[in-house]
């Protein structure tokens, strides 16, 4: 009896999980768009003012170039050059 009414009540949720529709959003829906927009907003915008910024560090670093006297610092300025320059490729 018991076996019966599990059974029947199993049945019944698989045909109830066929016909409700699924919760994923339809990628063509406006606000899944603008949502999507949005979420990808905020990660472009942070990527571009810190490749700005990066950019603004190499321009400065060659402008004072010819400030850096020792050989140990002109080197790291050249090291800092390309990691600015490696950064800023990356995150775009």
């Amino acid at each position: 009896m018991e076996l019966d009414e599990l059974q029947q009540t199993w049945n019944e949720l698989g045909k109830q999980s066929t016909t409700t529709p699924s919760m994923s959003p339809d990628p063509s829906s406006p606000t899944f768009r603008s949502r999507f927009r949005s979420g990808l907003y905020r990660i472009v915008l942070p990527e571009i003012s810190g490749t700005i910024v990066c950019l603004l560090s190499i321009g400065y670093i060659l402008l004072h170039f010819d400030r850096l006297d020792s050989v140990a610092f002109q080197c790291t300025g050249i090291l800092t050059i390309l990691l600015l320059m490696a950064m800023s490729l990356l995150s775009l």
